[in-house]
């Protein structure tokens, strides 16, 4: 490992100019191996054809909107600097991007395209159920970039001690709440910088006034985004009792014409299994299926007990609450420990400026599901994490911004 940290921290040479052309050609590269790669997430993963061709081009569309953004020259317009002052931009140097397994391939290019473009390295901790996506791509990137990044599989319980080498110089984790808390401690023991961008239990409101089954098959197709393997999908809905069994009817009569679909793991199913019975325990009811245990689940809860506010459902489960006013709406959705995003359906202008201003989230959709996209900054809150990926703002998390002001 000295001998790689020492190679990712060997001087950039190259200019930023002949660093877009290395990330167009490493592009092109991408997109003419798109199958490839798709049949590797979807060996890995156990993703849908469809999912995993969808992860391959949406990671290519982040290196698109790096090198379309004149992002030096947008920062600048933002700072307004008075006259005599000036702004300049370096890097970082290496930073240690811990990614999880449920995107393997989308999770690393929400950071590396920024990174590279502005000069830093990158130290790619993957995941043990990834190895073939993995390493493909690792070739790819380092067909091009052979200094600025390098992929491996370590242990968990040895990240620290790499955290804390003096040539790792920034930290960003995706990773459950519990590992941000280690990854978080452990760079502040150092000072050093890190992102994180934690679980969420994104809540799905829905207004008396909603139209029943266009919000249902949306919902749905938030929920079973990867079999239910993704940090932004709906998870709690909370539902006006107005329209509340013609939602619980809707849903069941969908969700009945759904095959069962493999989790990436046996311990990935055996966790959800564990977290169902907890909230069973707790007073949650089984609403469908009735008499056996399969996905997808439904699950009635009151919207007070433990689990709610504590766990991240990780699979196929609905939490179904329903609500009469827009204010037990509104606590009930805070009633949580993560704050990343939430989607509201069929509200009026007030009652969206109502949610605005409460929901104690970083992303809020209106009338749509809560999607992560290149150009749009992406974050969590409360629980759910802190720092900026993507976006203008994508730039700024690893690069040293120094102000000069000039002699009169």
């Amino acid at each position: 490992m000295e001998q790689i940290l020492s190679q990712l921290n060997q001087k950039i040479l190259t200019t930023e100019a002949q660093r877009r052309q290395l990330l167009q050609q490493m592009r092109e590269d991408l997109d003419a191996q798109k199958m490839q790669l798709t049949h590797f997430i979807v060996s890995d993963v156990k993703k849908t054809q469809d999912e995993a061709q969808l992860e391959v081009e949406k990671s290519i569309t982040a290196i698109d909107y790096v090198l379309q953004c004149d992002w030096q020259k947008a920062i600048k317009q933002f700072l307004n600097l008075p006259p005599q002052f000036e702004c300049e931009f370096a890097p970082y140097g290496t930073i240690l991007a811990i990614m999880p397994w449920n995107f393997p391939m989308w999770q690393l290019f929400r950071m590396l395209p920024w990174n590279l473009l502005i000069g830093n390295s990158v130290l790619h901790k993957n995941s043990v159920y990834t190895p073939s996506i993995t390493k493909a791509v690792t070739q790819i990137v380092q067909k091009f970039f052979p200094n600025q990044f390098y992929s491996f599989y370590l242990p968990d319980e040895e990240v620290e001690e790499l955290i804390a080498h003096p040539l790792i110089h920034g930290v960003t984790l995706t990773g459950s709440t519990r590992a941000g808390r280690r990854v978080a401690a452990q760079a502040g023991a150092h000072l050093k910088k890190c992102v994180l961008e934690l679980g969420g239990s994104d809540a799905f409101l829905v207004a008396p006034q909603a139209e029943v089954t266009k919000v249902v098959t949306q919902g749905i197709a938030s929920r079973l985004i990867n079999w239910g393997q993704s940090c932004i999908a709906a998870k709690r809905f909370i539902v006006h009792q107005r329209i509340f069994n013609d939602f619980v009817e809707s849903l069941k009569k969908n969700l009945s014409t759904i095959a069962s679909r493999n989790f990436v793991s046996v311990e990935a199913e055996e966790r959800l299994r564990k977290q169902l019975h907890r909230a069973l325990a707790e007073g949650a009811k089984v609403l469908w299926p009735v008499g056996e245990e399969r996905w997808p689940a439904i699950l009635i809860s009151r919207g007070v007990e433990p689990f709610f506010f504590e766990e991240e459902f990780f699979g196929p489960v609905f939490i179904l609450v329903s609500y009469d006013t827009l204010d037990e709406a509104i606590t009930i959705a805070n009633r949580n420990q993560f704050g990343l995003g939430a989607s509201a359906w069929g509200y009026s202008l007030e009652e969206q400026n109502e949610l605005q201003k409460r929901l104690e989230v970083s992303l809020l959709f209106f009338d749509d599901v809560v999607r992560s996209r290149p150009d749009v900054p992406f974050a969590g809150t409360k629980n759910s994490g802190w720092g900026w990926e993507m976006g203008i703002l994508g730039f700024l998390e690893f690069t040293h911004l120094r102000i000069i002001k000039k002699s009169s």
